[in-house]
């Protein structure tokens, strides 16, 4: 698996997904705060902190492929 070209490109792609989605919801995040929707905000929070455990994880898997 740790020779596999293809899933390592798969590996890079879902961590570069996830760093872009846990940006995105905390952009949005800023932005429900900024426009006084504090639910909102907090709810877009917990997602990117979920997405964020997801990153950590995907990143473990993406560095088997370098060690």
């Amino acid at each position: 698996r740790k020779s596999d070209p293809g899933a390592k490109a798969r590996a890079s792609e879902v961590v570069a997904q996830l760093v872009a989605a846990v940006a995105d919801y905390e952009n949005k995040a800023a932005k429900a705060e900024a426009a006084g929707d504090l639910k909102k905000a907090s709810e877009l929070r917990e997602a990117a902190a979920a997405r964020a455990i997801w990153l950590a994880e995907a990143e473990k898997g993406l560095s088997e492929f370098n060690s």
